[in-house]
């Protein structure tokens, strides 16, 4: 084919193109058209919603835990149109919270995507930058830290809640770059290594107390797994909660030491017997609400040899006390000690060591509003009920009950069972409560009524089987709902419930 031709089947190839390029304008210009028009008569119900209302269902938007990402609200929110970035970004309980997981962003590439949202989070919370912030950092391990702590320092400012839980290798990325938190009100701390189960503070000491240059707003502060108060370099004096985790009660004593104007504390003691020596009694001036704990231990002996923490404590002003069981003897001493505090609270666990006279002190049950019985035994649920019926001077001031019980069977057992069943407690429960509020004027007309009951199952049935107890064991509660009583029987998490 000669070149003439071939040019002219080229010139033809090229109208056509210049064709179907002019038909496609057309099609583009008349979509545009449609596209405008669709515009101004089409209507979208959910932008017409109040902004107030949009933003209540975009606070219902954040998952819990809320860890930041950019599928998840509140960042993906500003993906959907301009008038829901507005409002997300004029949405101050969006941008409250900020929690960093490391395991989530392993890896450099997966380091560069974390700086970048939260430079997104930055950029999109920068109208609330006079808002509190509540910020978790868990983590890192092995990725490079250093670029996150200048986004880090940007944010202390706005930072009243701060909760980290940070590899012993990650401290030194802090050293010069201490936190400037000037409205931080409660600090949560822990340290972890991977190596040890005991954290070596020594060669962390140059950097450790210079991480946070913590202000007199300062209250609480949480300390877990064992983690030092010498760790850390702060204002212990003004503190007035602390909480400790894994704590030997020579620590936790310190602690008190360290901490008078303590009103609240809250410590989970783990060690074994220790030497008497080593366990010097505190008189502690102002400590108002104290619960301990005890960690699990495989030599359950152990519990019976150590000495109890309250045995240990003066404090005259206490008013709300949670502990595990402690002899008789020992709780009457602790109080005649105390001067016989005005005891509000009391959440006491039980034991197979219980004596019937446990609750027999009664010097310090004059002003309990709030009382938490967990595990009790069969015979002293029996005498608590017979006792909170029959005795005027026997916890007179009494309106909210918690009582726990571990065996969900529906049947009473015999009376010197130990363990208490659901229906033990179900019997003696409705005893309580028609005793304290029973109608008749001449009986107990000046003892407190029982507002609120709560019958918790520890150790419920499987999720696909429900106790089957009688109506008539739970009538009675029923009579007890309709009179105004908060009455609620079931798991403390309410995933069952008998009365419902």
């Amino acid at each position: 084919m000669d070149t003439a031709n071939l040019r002219a089947r080229i010139a033809r190839l090229n109208d056509q193109i210049n064709a179907q390029e002019r038909l496609l304008d057309q099609l583009k210009m008349s979509r545009d058209a449609l596209l405008s028009e669709l515009e101004c008569t089409a209507t979208y119900p959910v932008l017409t919603l109040p902004p107030e209302i949009v933003s209540e269902i975009f606070f219902h938007c954040l998952s819990q835990p809320n860890f930041i990402s950019q599928d998840e609200a509140p960042l993906v929110l500003l993906k959907i149109c301009k008038k829901w970035t507005q409002i997300a970004k004029s949405t101050p309980s969006l941008w409250q919270t900020l929690y960093i997981d490391s395991e989530r962003w392993e890896g450099s590439k997966n380091m560069k995507r974390l700086l970048s949202t939260m430079e997104t989070w930055c950029d999109a919370a920068a109208r609330q930058a006079h808002m509190p912030l509540t910020m978790l950092v868990h983590g890192p391990t092995d990725m490079d830290f250093s670029p996150f702590i200048g986004m880090l320092k940007a944010l202390a400012p706005r930072i009243v809640s701060l909760d980290m839980c940070i590899w012993q290798d990650s401290i030194p990325l802090f050293k010069g770059h201490a936190l400037q938190l000037e409205r931080l009100r409660e600090l949560h701390f822990e340290l972890l290594d991977l190596s040890h189960p005991m954290v070596d503070f020594g060669i962390l000491e140059d950097t450790i107390p210079d991480m946070f240059a913590a202000p007199d707003s300062l209250s609480k502060v949480v300390l877990r797994e064992s983690t030092s108060m010498s760790a850390l370099t702060l204002p212990w004096k003004q503190l007035t909660e602390f909480r400790c985790e894994s704590y030997t009660t020579t620590q936790v004593l310190q602690a008190l030491r360290l901490l008078p104007n303590l009103i609240r504390l809250d410590a989970t003691l783990s060690d074994g017997p220790e030497e008497e020596s080593e366990l010097a009694s505190h008189c502690h001036p102002n400590l108002q609400h104290l619960c301990v704990a005890m960690v699990e231990l495989d030599d359950t002996s152990v519990v019976t040899r150590r000495r109890p923490f309250i045995d240990l404590l003066t404090l005259p002003k206490l008013q709300s006390l949670e502990m595990p069981f402690v002899g008789d003897a020992t709780l009457k001493a602790f109080f005649r000690r105390s001067e016989c505090p005005r005891l509000k609270k009391l959440q006491y666990r039980a034991s197979d060591h219980d004596h019937l006279d446990v609750f027999d002190s009664v010097e310090f049950t004059h002003e309990v509003n709030e009382l938490h019985l967990q595990y009790p035994s069969g015979p002293l649920l029996r005498l608590f009920a017979y006792w909170m019926a029959c005795r005027e001077d026997f916890f007179p001031a009494l309106e909210k009950l918690t009582i726990e019980c571990r065996d969900f069977s529906p049947q009473e057992q015999h009376i010197n069972d130990k363990e208490c069943t659901l229906g033990t407690l179900l019997f003696h429960g409705e005893i309580v409560i028609q005793g304290r509020n029973n109608d008749r004027p001449e009986l107990f007309k000046n003892l407190a009524k029982i507002k609120v009951a709560r019958l918790f199952l520890v150790y419920p049935s499987p999720n696909w089987m429900t106790p089957e107890v009688p109506e008539e064991r739970l009538a009675p509660y029923r009579r007890f709902q309709h009179q105004g009583i908060d009455i609620f029987i079931g798991t403390e998490d309410s995933s069952l419930s008998l009365l419902s």
